[in-house]
């Protein structure tokens, strides 16, 4: 009987190794065919700000060589890596607290710091404020300095605290490739931001 016993473990340890290993290769397999595709990355966002589409949509954003596509419905906006200065991703509770959002109060934070401010302070309210946003300025056609910021659509409905760490290192990932991307062949990388 133990015998048996152990036999079953071992196969429900070697079926749980081919789990995990078979998911692995189909990730990796996934990479290559987007890089195949001139992708270097890809998530679906909500948007907080700065694109054409109304605030808390979600959207897709793709990274390609030079440009990020952004795809709403039947609309699709591309930014020229060129134009971007800078892209930084933000832990809400950190910006909450830096810029006093402590009340929770989002008619304030739009008030003190714009619409990307009342996302934020309207956020405030929550206890676990985990998550990150993705900040991204760039100049527009008129030489204007320009933001666009969202986050992984769905932070709303994460309570787990291991699933907030994966989906936001997710986020984090999509940031390091178009860092690389800004690095490379951004006109405007070299230029100082003020602090948003």
């Amino acid at each position: 009987m133990e015998g048996l016993l152990m036999l079953v473990m071992i196969c429900l340890g070697l079926g749980i190794v081919f789990l995990f290993i078979n998911k692995s290769r189909q990730e990796q397999k996934g990479k290559s065919e987007k890089l195949e595709q001139g992708i270097y990355g890809e998530m679906r966002a909500i948007h907080l700000y700065g694109l054409k589409y109304p605030p808390n949509v979600v959207f897709n954003v793709k990274l390609y060589s030079d440009y990020l596509l952004f795809a709403y419905e039947n609309e699709q906006v591309k930014l020229n890596v060129k134009k971007i200065k800078s892209a930084s991703v933000e832990n809400v509770k950190e910006i909450n607290e830096s810029k006093g959002f402590s009340i929770g109060n989002a008619a304030l934070g739009g008030i003190l710091f714009g619409q990307v401010g009342a996302a934020i302070g309207g956020f405030s309210g929550s206890q676990n404020l985990k998550f990150k946003l993705l900040i991204i300025n760039y100049i527009d056609s008129e030489g204007m300095l320009k933001h666009i910021s969202f986050m992984p659509d769905y932070f709303l409905n994460v309570t787990n605290k291991s699933m907030t760490d994966y989906r936001n290192k997710f986020l984090s990932e999509f940031y390091n490739e178009l860092k690389k991307k800004i690095d490379e062949i951004s006109e405007h990388k070299a230029i100082q931001l003020e602090e948003l």
